[in-house]
């Protein structure tokens, strides 16, 4: 799923985006100068965010032309399947390229 969702340019810029988001709402930091950020957390929030975000995008409107408001044993394994992703991992993966491409504004990464 990581590899399937990084190369869709589109999907990995709005994921960046909501990632500057994040890191701009929680650690504001003074002006000119470094900020420190958690990476746990912002990987974290970033995974709640794409499993939102890849839902709403690609199965809500896979469940509506298919299954009918995802009722049967075909929408129940989809589903499931959708599940089993894990979506820390690949928030991870594009939160590390997003502070590698950011690094100059950040002196401390913890996590």
């Amino acid at each position: 799923m990581n590899l399937w969702l990084t190369n869709d340019s589109g999907f990995y810029e709005v994921a960046e985006d909501a990632i500057q988001v994040l890191v701009d709402n929680d650690y504001k930091g003074a002006e000119d100068s470094p900020i420190e950020i958690d990476k746990n957390d912002i990987v974290y929030q970033t995974a709640e965010w794409l499993k939102d975000y890849a839902y709403n995008v690609y199965l809500e409107e896979f469940d509506s032309a298919h299954f009918n408001r995802s009722y049967g044993p075909i929408a129940d394994f989809v589903h499931q399947s959708w599940n089993l992703i894990n979506w820390y991992t690949i928030a991870e993966h594009i939160v590390d390229d997003w502070l590698e491409n950011n690094k100059e504004e950040y002196y401390a990464v913890l996590g």
